[in-house]
């Protein structure tokens, strides 16, 4: 599966690191803290906010990716229809934007090392 998070240095604030669907979708989570929300209140919020769509099931994989690196939590609940997961974010937007520049000089410091380690065998 392609990675959730990708660099591009030519871009600014959070384009550097996510598309304008994935902001919107941070966004939307940001501004309802710790509120448990469903990938269909999310991905209708993304879609009025975009003015286009984008698939429900790639906001799902979105935040699905997100919660593996623990930067949203998620808890699954038993509704009409059956089991139902709902996202949600422990951080508000400046924490968070601490959180990825912080973990990105970590992953360029231990690329750097990794790096050095290769060049020195």
């Amino acid at each position: 599966m392609k990675s959730a998070l990708k660099f591009d240095p030519d871009k600014t604030g959070l384009r550097t690191i996510f598309r304008d669907w994935q902001i919107h979708t941070l966004k939307y989570l940001w501004g309802k803290p710790m509120k448990r929300s469903t990938t269909k209140e999310i991905w209708t919020y993304v879609c009025l906010k975009l003015e286009k769509d984008v698939s429900r099931a790639t906001v799902y994989h979105f935040l699905d990716e997100l919660s593996k690196r623990e930067l949203v939590g998620f808890e699954t609940t038993t509704g009409r229809g059956g089991q139902r997961i709902l996202f949600f974010s422990e951080y508000g937007e400046k924490e968070f934007r601490e959180m990825m520049a912080k973990n990105l000089v970590e992953s360029v410091e231990k690329n750097l090392i990794r790096h050095q380690d290769m060049k020195n065998r």
